[in-house]
């Protein structure tokens, strides 16, 4: 049967395994980490793409600078995130962050796509490099996650369907097939993980009630009540297995009391007068 000390050190947050813990800024500190390592991978590529600036805009020194200026907010948006993302501690700190840096990419990414030669080719590695990020790293509340990859999917399409002149028709509803695909898999994603996390959140709630009604149960425990058996001679207190304790005994165990000893004056002229004897 468990003892009273054993139920105490499982309920005491100091002791044992059993910390007590905020699940929602542990949440929010995995998020964190989640999303600025996604943006510092991230800048890998959008650096290494950087070179193709050149190559599409060869034949227009305007749409060159308008795509070097579009690459270079959209690596400041990306270091600007990573550097915010290790100084904030509120989620609605992190929301607000998250959705602008997710914003400013999505939109640098239509318009690196948009900026280019009518005609030319339109590849899909980039955008659907970003779908992934954008459901699988950049985790955010689930309406706000879908606004950034749905605006890259619409402006994406939109290109598909009307700046390219491929002539491909079949290469075309390919490519359109398989952005609606991974959007579709993207919000599967989004929705499996916030039922997750909302399920995570009810079960810890429900831990902490029966936690807070165990500790009140313990503190009521410790309280001494009713009429306790006590020797009118020795003043031991029979316990409620029928042995006979001492007072501080008894007490100790049943409370959160202890003693320490002296002598009252009384007792002094009583039992040590002698010493005090001129």
């Amino acid at each position: 049967m468990t003892s009273i000390t054993e139920m105490e050190q499982s309920l005491n947050p100091t002791s044992g395994t059993h910390p007590i813990v905020d699940l929602d800024a542990l949440d929010l500190e995995k998020d964190r980490r989640v999303a600025r390592a996604t943006m510092l991978l991230l800048l890998a590529p959008t650096l290494w793409f950087a070179r193709t600036d050149i190559t599409v805009a060869a034949q227009s020194s305007e749409l060159l600078n308008l795509r070097v200026l579009t690459r270079v907010v959209f690596l400041g948006a990306l270091l600007f995130g990573a550097w915010r993302l290790t100084r904030l501690r509120d989620r609605a700190q992190y929301v607000r962050t998250l959705l602008s840096v997710s914003l400013i990419t999505a939109i640098c990414i239509s318009l690196l796509n948009l900026l280019r030669l009518e005609g030319s080719t339109l590849p899909l590695r980039t955008p659907l490099m970003w779908l992934l990020a954008y459901y699988a790293g950049l985790v955010n509340r689930p309406v706000l996650q879908l606004i950034p990859p749905l605006f890259i999917s619409t402006n994406l399409i939109l290109l598909r369907l009307f700046w390219v002149s491929s002539g491909e028709s079949g290469t075309i509803d390919g490519d359109i097939l398989v952005i609606v695909v991974m959007n579709a898999i993207g919000a599967l994603l989004v929705w499996y993980r916030n039922e997750t996390r909302v399920r995570g959140a009810q079960l810890w709630k429900a831990e902490r009630r029966v936690r807070a009604s165990l500790e009140k149960a313990l503190a009521e425990l410790k309280q001494l009540r009713g009429i306790i058996p006590i020797c009118a001679h020795c003043k031991e207190v029979r316990t409620e297995c029928g042995n006979w304790q001492a007072l501080e005994v008894y007490v100790r165990t049943h409370t959160d009391a202890d003693f320490s000893h002296g002598i009252c004056p009384e007792c002094v002229v009583k039992h040590y007068s002698d010493l005090f004897a001129e």
